[in-house]
């Protein structure tokens, strides 16, 4: 299951409503349960909404876990019955549709929203949902109907945003990270992956935009040099570039010079990128001391050197890390041409 906001103890909901409320009235714990995690075989309907309502009145998150019988009025109801909730996830949820989104709507409280999977959800259901302001979780990961039209507006009126995952959303665009540049300043995390729609321009906006942004993860052939470059003045921890047109002029351009990105960056993803080589998988090692993970294969350019560079960076860190770590660097060096003259016989 994905991750999701602490609010606090958790119970389970199966819909077995005599079980469920025994179980609550055995418990031991002195506080009511602040999140419910619905589980099939249940459903998720009036019916189902009004008894766990019952037996938790004060409910902060309700999370549905692959949930096939979800109906509108099920929604309106535990809405109505928590109208202070701040986390809601439909988790692969397939019956979760744009009717069931729009009976969200009231919730200004609501700071993470899940609908990961939830692919009946198109444009009228974001548009629905607008405004959330306390939004500052966002996941809507394999929701491929979904237009930058429908998502800007939600985005724009959540300013506290940071975390954002549109993975798969195979119709955004650039338009999206410029929207999150101008109005999600707080942004620190945040998933791009297979958005083919995402290029340079993009990447350009998120560093002028959003200066906290410690996590990018990105799969496009539209990523290039260009792109990359502009990632040096932010933070990045975790930075993924699978797939990306980037060359090892682009990795040394984001390490270069004064780089905040080169002093934090401890994982890298680069599978796929092809026009990376040793130099460029030396050039990580050597200029980003916090450097522990390589994420990397189908590099046809990397050698057995660059590979053993990579295999020590990834080792568990030891005493002899650093050492071992240049050792590898420098023996992954080209052998300069002998230039020494040729002798000639008398």
């Amino acid at each position: 299951m994905a991750n999701h906001l602490d609010v606090g103890p958790s119970t389970l909901y199966d819909g077995d409503n005599a079980a469920f409320v025994a179980s609550l009235d055995s418990s031991t714990a002195t506080e009511q349960p602040a999140a419910v995690n619905v589980a099939p075989p249940s459903h998720w309907g009036a019916p189902e909404a009004a008894v766990v309502a019952a037996a938790c009145p004060s409910l902060k998150a309700l999370r549905l876990w692959s949930i096939s019988g979800i109906t509108a009025p099920g929604i309106a109801t535990a809405v109505a019955s928590w109208p202070d909730l701040i986390s809601f996830v439909a988790y692969s949820c397939d019956s979760f549709s744009d009717d069931d989104a729009a009976e969200l709507a009231p919730l200004a409280q609501l700071e993470e929203l899940n609908l990961y999977g939830c692919a009946s959800v198109g444009p009228r259901g974001l548009r629905a949902l607008t405004p959330l302001p306390s939004l500052t979780t966002l996941t809507l990961e394999y929701l491929d109907r979904i237009t930058d039209a429908a998502l800007i507006p939600l985005l724009s009126a959540a300013p506290g945003l940071t975390s954002l995952n549109i993975t798969r959303c195979s119709k955004l665009t650039d338009a999206v990270l410029l929207a999150l540049a101008e109005h999600a300043p707080s942004l620190t995390s945040l998933h791009v992956e297979r958005v083919h729609g995402v290029t340079d321009a993009g990447l350009v906006a998120l560093a002028a935009g959003c200066p906290q942004l410690t996590s990018l993860c990105t799969l496009s052939h539209a990523i290039t040099d260009a792109g990359v470059a502009a990632l040096a003045v932010l933070p990045l921890a975790n930075l993924n570039l699978a797939y990306s047109a980037v060359s090892d002029a682009g990795l040394a351009a984001l390490l270069s010079g004064p780089s905040l990105c080169a002093s934090e960056l401890v994982e890298i993803g680069l599978t796929g990128a092809k026009a990376v080589t040793d130099a460029g998988i030396c050039a990580l090692a050597s200029q980003a001391p916090q450097l522990a993970r390589f994420n990397l294969f189908r590099l046809p350019c990397v050698t057995d050197a660059g590979n053993r560079v990579v295999s020590v960076v990834n080792d568990a860190p030891s005493p002899s890390r650093a050492a071992d770590i240049a050792a590898a660097v420098a023996a992954a060096q080209p052998i300069p041409p002998d230039t020494t003259p040729a002798s000639t016989s008398i």
